[in-house]
Protein backbone atom coordinates (compact mmCIF):
# COMPACT_ATOMS: atom_id res chain seq x y z
CA UNK A 1 0.00 0.00 0.00
CA UNK A 2 2.87 2.34 0.82
CA UNK A 3 4.40 1.67 -2.63
CA UNK A 4 1.10 2.46 -4.36
CA UNK A 5 0.82 5.74 -2.44
CA UNK A 6 4.39 6.69 -3.34
CA UNK A 7 3.84 5.76 -7.00
CA UNK A 8 0.63 7.81 -7.08
CA UNK A 9 2.47 10.78 -5.58
CA UNK A 10 5.17 10.68 -8.27
CA UNK A 11 2.62 10.28 -11.06
CA UNK A 12 0.63 13.29 -9.82
CA UNK A 13 3.81 15.34 -9.39
CA UNK A 14 4.89 14.49 -12.96
CA UNK A 15 1.46 15.35 -14.38
CA UNK A 16 1.46 18.68 -12.50
CA UNK A 17 4.94 19.58 -13.77
CA UNK A 18 4.15 18.58 -17.35
CA UNK A 19 0.92 20.64 -17.41
CA UNK A 20 2.67 23.85 -16.31
CA UNK A 21 3.36 25.88 -19.42
CA UNK A 22 6.01 28.56 -19.14
CA UNK A 23 7.40 30.68 -21.98
CA UNK A 24 10.87 32.08 -21.27
CA UNK A 25 12.43 35.10 -22.92
CA UNK A 26 15.80 36.79 -22.37
CA UNK A 27 16.12 40.42 -23.42
CA UNK A 28 19.28 41.71 -25.00
CA UNK A 29 18.11 45.31 -25.53
CA UNK A 30 15.44 47.72 -24.33
CA UNK A 31 14.07 51.19 -25.01
CA UNK A 32 11.55 53.31 -23.14
CA UNK A 33 9.23 56.30 -23.50
CA UNK A 34 7.09 58.41 -21.17
CA UNK A 35 3.69 60.02 -21.69
CA UNK A 36 3.66 63.77 -22.28
CA UNK A 37 -0.10 64.21 -22.65
CA UNK A 38 -3.20 62.10 -23.29
CA UNK A 39 -2.15 61.09 -26.79
CA UNK A 40 1.50 62.14 -26.95
CA UNK A 41 4.58 60.15 -25.91
CA UNK A 42 8.26 61.07 -25.93
CA UNK A 43 10.38 59.51 -28.65
CA UNK A 44 11.72 56.07 -27.80
CA UNK A 45 15.14 56.21 -26.18
CA UNK A 46 18.06 54.65 -27.99
CA UNK A 47 18.32 50.89 -27.56
CA UNK A 48 20.37 49.95 -24.50
CA UNK A 49 21.89 46.58 -23.68
CA UNK A 50 19.95 44.50 -21.19
CA UNK A 51 19.85 41.05 -19.70
CA UNK A 52 16.34 40.64 -18.32
CA UNK A 53 14.56 37.33 -17.88
CA UNK A 54 10.83 37.38 -18.66
CA UNK A 55 8.69 34.38 -17.75
CA UNK A 56 5.11 33.99 -18.92
CA UNK A 57 3.33 31.32 -16.88
CA UNK A 58 0.28 30.26 -18.87
CA UNK A 59 -0.97 27.94 -16.14
CA UNK A 60 -0.91 30.58 -13.38
CA UNK A 61 -1.92 33.33 -15.84
CA UNK A 62 0.96 35.54 -14.74
CA UNK A 63 4.14 37.14 -16.02
CA UNK A 64 7.33 37.88 -14.08
CA UNK A 65 9.91 40.39 -15.31
CA UNK A 66 13.28 40.00 -13.58
CA UNK A 67 14.69 43.49 -14.20
CA UNK A 68 16.50 45.65 -11.59
CA UNK A 69 13.22 45.33 -9.67
CA UNK A 70 11.24 42.11 -10.08
CA UNK A 71 7.76 42.81 -11.43
CA UNK A 72 5.01 40.21 -11.03
CA UNK A 73 2.02 40.78 -13.28
CA UNK A 74 -1.30 38.94 -13.01
CA UNK A 75 -3.60 38.45 -15.99
CA UNK A 76 -6.81 40.48 -16.12
CA UNK A 77 -7.87 39.57 -19.65
CA UNK A 78 -6.64 38.44 -23.04
CA UNK A 79 -7.32 41.06 -25.71
CA UNK A 80 -6.49 39.08 -28.83
CA UNK A 81 -4.01 38.39 -31.60
CA UNK A 82 -3.70 40.18 -34.91
CA UNK A 83 -1.32 40.09 -37.88
CA UNK A 84 -0.22 43.19 -39.77
CA UNK A 85 2.46 43.13 -42.50
CA UNK A 86 3.56 39.68 -41.35
CA UNK A 87 4.03 40.75 -37.71
CA UNK A 88 1.87 38.85 -35.23
CA UNK A 89 0.85 40.83 -32.14
CA UNK A 90 -0.75 39.24 -29.08
CA UNK A 91 -2.11 41.54 -26.37
CA UNK A 92 -3.17 41.12 -22.74
CA UNK A 93 -4.10 43.35 -19.83
CA UNK A 94 -2.20 42.63 -16.62
CA UNK A 95 -2.20 44.20 -13.17
CA UNK A 96 0.99 44.65 -11.14
CA UNK A 97 1.59 44.29 -7.39
CA UNK A 98 0.45 47.91 -6.87
CA UNK A 99 -2.88 47.27 -8.60
CA UNK A 100 -1.91 49.30 -11.68
CA UNK A 101 -3.05 47.94 -15.02
CA UNK A 102 -0.66 47.62 -17.93
CA UNK A 103 -0.92 46.35 -21.46
CA UNK A 104 1.44 43.50 -22.36
CA UNK A 105 2.13 42.95 -26.05
CA UNK A 106 4.21 40.23 -27.66
CA UNK A 107 5.30 40.93 -31.24
CA UNK A 108 6.59 38.09 -33.41
CA UNK A 109 8.42 38.89 -36.63
CA UNK A 110 10.24 35.78 -37.91
CA UNK A 111 12.94 35.14 -35.28
CA UNK A 112 12.58 38.54 -33.58
CA UNK A 113 10.47 38.87 -30.43
CA UNK A 114 9.59 42.19 -28.83
CA UNK A 115 7.73 42.53 -25.55
CA UNK A 116 6.00 45.84 -24.84
CA UNK A 117 4.81 46.69 -21.33
CA UNK A 118 2.67 49.82 -21.47
CA UNK A 119 1.59 51.62 -18.30
CA UNK A 120 -0.58 54.77 -18.28
CA UNK A 121 2.48 57.06 -18.08
CA UNK A 122 5.43 54.87 -19.09
CA UNK A 123 6.23 52.17 -21.62
CA UNK A 124 9.17 49.89 -22.23
CA UNK A 125 10.01 47.52 -25.04
CA UNK A 126 12.35 44.55 -24.70
CA UNK A 127 13.95 42.89 -27.70
CA UNK A 128 14.21 39.22 -26.76
CA UNK A 129 15.24 35.76 -27.72
CA UNK A 130 13.25 32.67 -26.78
CA UNK A 131 14.89 30.37 -24.25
Amino acid sequence: MKKIGLLLFFILAFVNISLTQISKYRSYAYAQATRISDELWTEWTEWEDSDVLILVNHTEKSCTVYASKTNKLDLVKYIGTSTNNGIETSSWIFVDDNGIECRFELLKDNDIRQIYIIYPDFKIVYECKIL
